[in-house]
């Protein structure tokens, strides 16, 4: 019998009664393979023919930024790092571009126009920050290792959709092989969202959540032998 991901069982017990979402297909790979690219917000136009003209292969229609998001992951194949502090936008397109890559520009142009700005962290991460904060952002993820499958997060185990920060930081506690110090700790009231499009080993899960963490102005700082606590980061 195989063994279980001792760190995503970690996760599993940690979520409580959250649910973990399995992983999805990817659009890239429909978009490669000739099928149309969708959304829950999206559709299709007809099929071509002799009098119709080639119809586009994306349309969003009022798309909501969430939904935006979770497709440009799956296109870009990157999980996507961004902070709650973002415009409530909605977007429509109607694109027919030749492969998943074009699509992911084409929605980087619709985000540009929103004044969102995307930039690539190392091979698998994306941050999608507003524009303003883009000259005071320096994506560092940790260089890829070659780890074993087995001491992998698989792709999708984390799937936080907008889960409170105390209860996220419990979890990292738990990947970092330590206790919460919630006694000690600064009062932590925001949400994380963050679902992993790739595999992930538990230093790059890491990285990403005290990316998010370091939005909301908190660090995670060890504590003696077994605890972690939450410190508010100093004001520049």
């Amino acid at each position: 019998m195989k063994t279980p991901n001792k760190t995503s069982s970690l996760i599993a017990l940690a979520m409580g009664t959250f649910i973990l979402a399995t992983a999805i297909s990817c659009t890239a790979d429909k978009a490669k393979k000739g099928e149309r690219l969708a959304s829950p917000e999206a559709t299709t136009a007809p099929s071509r023919s002799a009098v119709n003209p080639p119809p586009p292969a994306l349309v969003l229609n009022n798309a909501q930024f969430s939904t935006v998001l979770k497709l440009y992951a799956e296109l870009t194949r990157r999980t996507v790092l961004s902070p709650l502090q973002l415009p409530n936008a909605t977007f429509s397109l109607q694109i027919s571009p030749e492969n998943g890559s074009a699509a992911a520009k084409e929605i980087e142009k619709a985000l540009r126009a929103q004044a969102i700005a995307t930039v690539n962290d190392g091979d698998k991460f994306v941050m999608v920050i507003p524009a303003a904060q883009l000259s005071s952002t320096h994506p560092h993820s940790p260089q890829p290792t070659a780890a074993a499958p087995a001491e992998l997060i698989p792709a999708g185990t984390i799937n936080f959709m907008g889960l409170n920060s105390a209860a996220v930081a419990r979890i990292y506690s738990e990947l970092m092989g330590r206790k919460f110090d919630a006694a000690t700790s600064a009062r932590l009231e925001g949400t994380i969202i963050l679902r992993t499009q790739t595999p992930l080993s538990k230093a790059e899960c890491l990285y990403a959540l005290d990316t998010l963490f370091e939005w909301q102005g908190i660090k995670m700082v060890p504590v003696g032998l077994d605890l972690i606590r939450a410190v508010p980061i100093p004001a520049k």
